[in-house]
């Protein structure tokens, strides 16, 4: 059954981009269950809403993160993703934006931002409320050589039947996220 829904970010940092172009009252959209979202005021329909904003100054903490080679990178994404339960199309999305940066390294620093943290960063409100809501944001720091991690378990997620999900990461460096 479709449902008219509107969806709110308001991040701790600027919007670099959004896209459908966000109103300040957030996002209104008829969700449909296969998961399209169409917009009333433009007549098109989207996958996703997208955002991208500058970030705060996430830190990296080892005991928290996973050592991931570069050449495995897109296995783990895959385990990952299975344990957030996303869909093989928002799978997908995620490897494929995320696994050049990833792949390029010899070894990366992959860690999963609890919610208590990245939920401070970017406050997300949804009208209905959704029965799942998955929310999946990596940091990761490339490294030359292997270091010890504490490489927790992930987070096991479940679907309702109005599930929504957002995810997104990202890249540090020396001098903090980019």
């Amino acid at each position: 059954m479709e449902s008219d829904a509107t969806q709110q970010v308001e991040l701790d940092g600027d919007f670099i981009a959004t896209y459908p172009h966000k109103p300040t009252d957030g996002w209104t959209v008829t969700a449909h269950p296969d998961g399209t979202l169409h917009d009333p005021g433009t007549g098109r329909s989207h996958r996703y809403l997208f955002w991208e904003g500058t970030s705060a100054a996430f830190e990296l903490d080892p005991a928290r993160a996973h050592l991931v080679p570069g050449a495995d990178a897109a296995p783990f994404l895959e385990r990952a993703c299975a344990d957030y339960a996303l869909r093989d199309e928002e799978c997908t999305d995620l490897i494929t934006y995320w696994l050049p940066a990833l792949a390029a390294n010899p070894y990366n620093l992959v860690e999963f931002v609890d919610e208590a943290r990245y939920g401070a960063y970017a406050r997300l409100q949804i009208d209905p409320a959704p029965d799942a809501l998955i929310r999946l944001f990596i940091i990761f720091r490339a490294s030359e050589h292997p270091v010890p991690v504490g490489a927790p378990p992930l987070a096991q997620r479940r679907r309702g039947r109005f599930t929504a999900v957002e995810w997104g990461g990202a890249q540090l460096d020396a001098f903090g996220p980019r």
